[in-house]
């Protein structure tokens, strides 16, 4: 994960997951109010903070004393099994269990949740009653956990980490959608063919980038167009960095969305009077703002949480200068 992965990946991953990814954006809209909906915001970013310390810790003892892993996905069974005791190896194993069990309850709700209203509702049964988008969501969770049982074998067979396979794929993902959630807040030009087009052409662009297209009709045709990486000579060596593919898509993303939305008629004033954002946005409703002031005040946690991120990146930097690395 080269250094400037970090900053090539905020540009999409970091857009899609916080902000437009829809298991997130349903626990924020499932707050109390507004300045809850903040808080749990802030405070995600503050357990950011600790989760590497959660991911890494381990890895590093798992690679002290596991030197000769076949698989670095077996490392946390593998200090479960050795350094925890029989009597508490249950209650961890359970308590992974149900976070994974909470983690794919959101996925499959957020995912047959767009399906029944954004597909079934607007597109294949436009009347449809509340019952049978009820059935029709549920019939669609079952179908996308099997898929999803099949994906996950087919990930198992892989010798690749489970954690860099599934890294990849939300770079891979990611860029297309970030272009459009952030220009369709902060542009008033950007309309849906422009969002639609970017979807679609930063989804086979990225493919291109990546891959390359082969298409042979035996005894008639043959068409073999390489990756984009491996045509272009001075970004070969980049090639391997899955994040600096992403900042490529996010860039051509961004020429897509801004180009046909030009060339396209712009979304009525009303439509999207409520949508652009402006710097009212940054206030709480005032009663809630008499309500958590001061030390509540949730830009005080905000900023807390940005200057304990910078204090990192400053302690890292001088730790890496100092040592002459």
């Amino acid at each position: 994960f080269p250094v400037t992965g970090v900053f090539t990946g905020f540009l999409s991953v970091g857009l899609w997951y916080t902000c437009a990814r829809q298991h997130i954006v349903q626990r924020v809209l499932s707050a109390k109010d507004e300045w809850h909906a903040r808080m749990g915001v802030v405070s995600a970013g503050f357990l950011r903070i600790v989760t590497p310390l959660i991911f890494v810790l381990p890895g590093i003892a798992a690679v002290k004393l596991f030197p000769h892993l076949e698989r670095p996905d077996h490392a946390y069974l593998m200090l479960v099994k050795t350094l925890i005791p029989t009597g508490l190896k249950g209650l961890v194993l359970a308590g992974m269990a149900a976070a994974l069990m909470s983690t794919v309850s959101s996925v499959l709700t957020s995912t047959s949740t767009l399906l029944t209203i954004d597909v079934y509702k607007k597109v294949l049964r436009p009347g449809a009653s509340d019952r049978e988008q009820v059935v029709f969501g549920m019939v669609a969770g079952i179908v996308v956990l099997c898929v999803s049982v099949f994906i996950a074998f087919a990930y198992i067979q892989s010798p690749e980490a489970l954690f860099r396979q599934i890294q990849r794929v939300f770079f891979y993902i990611a860029p297309p959608f970030a272009v459009v959630f952030l220009l369709g807040l902060l542009w008033r030009q950007a309309n849906a063919a422009a969002a639609v087009a970017t979807i679609v052409s930063g989804t086979i662009f990225l493919w291109l980038l990546q891959k390359g297209v082969s298409i042979s009709i035996p005894n008639v045709l043959t068409i073999d167009v390489p990756a984009i990486w491996d045509g272009v000579a001075w970004l070969t060596p980049y090639k391997r960095a899955y994040q600096h593919s992403a900042l490529v898509c996010w860039l051509f993303c961004m020429a897509v969305m801004v180009t046909v939305s030009l060339l396209t008629p712009a979304p009525p004033p009303d439509k999207i009077e409520h949508i652009i954002w402006n710097r009212s946005y940054l206030n709480l409703p005032a009663d809630e703002r008499r309500r958590y002031s001061g030390w509540k005040d949730f830009r005080l946690w905000w900023l807390l949480f940005v200057l304990s991120v910078l204090s990192i990146y400053a302690f890292l930097l001088w730790y890496n200068l100092a040592s002459g690395k």
